[in-house]
Order: structure tokens, then C-alpha cells, then sequence
């Protein structure tokens, strides 16, 4: 299962730099649990994680924010709350703090939930943008490309464009994939 996957990932990517701290896990989980639609427990993993940031003294540096992974767990919730607003906030939050401490694996998750919050906010143009920077010079996750290419033909449809959004829809993956089969039938 992909959440799984991103979570090993971001667990050995923390354990890899030598000294995993809690809050790095608890974040990294909380993110893990938003992908698998566990609001409450995404929230809750999220606060801990920003609790035991503050504890460790971490979070006081002068420019230091929340752990990016919490962020956009908090983010990934606010979305599925449909708060809007909330959910870019902590997107342009972890954006910032992105660009301080680069995570490939998290600025993935951060893309997704960008283009679907734009997608939720009617703003086709700006999710179309957001997937064009996500699939940009880098190779990207097999999980991410498909969850894109789902918003690409959501937001194709919504313009109007039946071909294209049958070509995005169709990039989503197989026959067997239910998301894909959703996306074909929108």
C-alpha cells in the first residue's frame, strides 16, 4: 500500500541521517495516516509531533517552522475538511520550510495536496501549473504521477476538455485500479 511505502521511506530517510528524532517520526506517520484518510489520528500525530518539536528546543531556531511532514499532514486534513483556506495556509507554510531543508519524498506530498486544493477551489489553472512543477525535472513516484494524473483529468473535465481529461484519466492506470475507473467514468 503507498501510504505504507511513504512511510518506510520517510522512516529510513530519517533513520539514514543518523539521529532520527520523535517528532520527525510522529510527523512522518501523521502524514502517512492523512494518505490513509485517518483524519483524526493524522491531527492528532501531527500536534504530537510539533508538541515534541517545541520540547526538544528544535522549533525555536530563528527561522525554523513546524516539520514540513506535519505540515502538510495538517494540510492533507484541512482538504478533506474542505477548510480551504487552512489547508493553503499550511501548504505555503511547508513550502517555505521546503525551501530552507529540501525533502523530495515530502515536496511530493506537498504537489498533491496543492493541486487538489486548487482543483477544490476552482482554480484549474493554478492545479494545472502545480502538476506541470510536480512532474518537472525530477522522476516522481508511480503513486504521485497517478494521483496527478487523476486531478489533471478532474480538472480537464471541469474545463471543458473531454480529450485531454480522457488521456489523464486513462494515464491514471489500469482497468483494475478503482481510482482510475472513477476518474474514467467523471
Amino acid at each position: 500500500d503507498e501510504a505504507a511505502s511513504l512511510l518506510e521511506a520517510a522512516v529510513a530517510a530519517a533513520i539514514a541521517s543518523g539521529r532520527p528524532e520523535p517528532a520527525d517520526c510522529l510527523a512522518y506517520l501523521a502524514l502517512a495516516e492523512a494518505w490513509r484518510g485517518r483524519l483524526r489520528r493524522a491531527a492528532e500525530l501531527a500536534d504530537r509531533a510539533t508538541a515534541a518539536l517545541d520540547a526538544s528546543g528544535r522549533s525555536k531556531r530563528p527561522g525554523h517552522s513546524p516539520h514540513t511532514a506535519a505540515l502538510i499532514a495538517r494540510a492533507w486534513v484541512h482538504l478533506e475538511r474542505n477548510e480551504l483556506r487552512e489547508a493553503r495556509r499550511c501548504v505555503k507554510q511547508a513550502d517555505t520550510a521546503l525551501g530552507r531543508t529540501p525533502d523530495e519524498l515530502i515536496a511530493a506530498a506537498a504537489y498533491l495536496v496543492a493541486a487538489r486544493g486548487a482543483q477544490a477551489e476552482g482554480r484549474a489553472s493554478v492545479a494545472a501549473q502545480v502538476i506541470t512543477r510536480a512532474r518537472s525535472g525530477r522522476p516522481i513516484p508511480p503513486w504521485l504521477d497517478q494521483q496527478l494524473s487523476m486531478i489533471q483529468s478532474r480538472v480537464c473535465a471541469a474545463a471543458g476538455d473531454i480529450p485531454a481529461a480522457l488521456a489523464a484519466a486513462g494515464q491514471a492506470g489500469s482497468e483494475d485500479s478503482p481510482e482510475a475507473a472513477i476518474a474514467l467514468a467523471h
